[in-house]
């Protein structure tokens, strides 16, 4: 890619400075691309972070009775077992307990402890969530023991805030390996206006959505992903190197992904 030096019709992070737009600063807790977006939580408004499936949702499709065991592991780590203790809701915040009580260290953001929603819509109360912040989420469970054992199906999910686009930002090394933002460097981020960002797919004027799936998966597309307030302003079109595809996006403010949900 030719950030530097060679300048193509558009790079990664670059703004259309035609068009009035609004920037916010934000700490990088991981590397982040030009051209990538830059997300945050509704409880942390001063970092950004990669865009992450970031949440794992499990539904059991029954309640837990008498002598059940309940494991969990979340992204390698094994969760305290939960033996069934008085009734299913009681057995349920003791899980949310035991999920809250671990946590994950990671090379880049550090310690990483857990957090755990019970989802107050279901009436029935067999949802659990699990966030494992700024990291794409692995979960499994078995409920073993007792008379019956319910199955939980597992679908994963964002929890994040869309805060804008990751700005260009001439660096003093002219390198490839210098196009983003390191950790801990202050991101200059577009939150209403257009910039070129990474695309999958793009038609022109129409929705952009951030893809959630693939090895494309933080990229912007004109598929379905997860709906933010973006829409394309051009044609997808592919660098110089044939490296990447960029399109014009336009961003409309921050903007939740998901449901709020009451961590604990």
């Amino acid at each position: 890619m030719a950030q530097y030096g060679n300048m193509e019709i558009a790079i990664p992070g670059l703004l259309d400075s035609y068009y009035p737009f609004f920037k916010s600063t934000r700490c990088a807790k991981q590397d982040i691309q030009y051209g990538k977006p830059v997300m945050g939580y509704l409880d942390d408004v001063t970092n950004g972070y990669n865009y992450a499936l970031d949440t794992s949702k499990i539904v059991w499709d029954a309640d837990f009775v008498t002598s059940n065991l309940i494991d969990i592991v979340v992204n390698g780590v094994t969760i305290t077992q939960v033996p069934f203790n008085t009734d299913h809701d009681t057995t349920m915040d003791d899980v949310v307990t035991q999920v809250t009580a671990k946590s994950i260290t990671d090379s880049v953001l550090g310690v990483v402890t857990f957090k755990a929603a019970l989802d107050a819509t279901d009436a029935n109360n067999r949802t659990l969530y699990i966030r494992t912040t700024g990291l794409d989420s692995t979960v499994t469970e078995a409920v073993t023991a007792g008379a019956t054992q319910a199955t939980g199906t597992i679908t994963t999910q964002s929890d994040q805030v869309l805060i804008g686009g990751a700005v260009f930002l001439q660096r003093e090394v002219a390198a490839s390996t210098g196009a983003k933002y390191y950790v801990n460097d202050d991101i200059t981020v577009i939150e209403q206006g257009r910039i070129w960002m990474y695309a999958n797919s793009a038609t022109g004027d129409g929705i952009a959505y951030i893809d959630n799936a693939g090895a494309d998966k933080g990229n912007f597309a004109n598929a379905a992903g997860d709906t933010v307030n973006t829409v394309f302003r051009s044609l997808k079109i592919t660098n110089a190197d044939t490296t990447d595809d960029l399109a014009l996006v336009e961003f409309f403010g921050i903007k939740k992904i998901n449901a709020v949900l009451a961590w604990v």
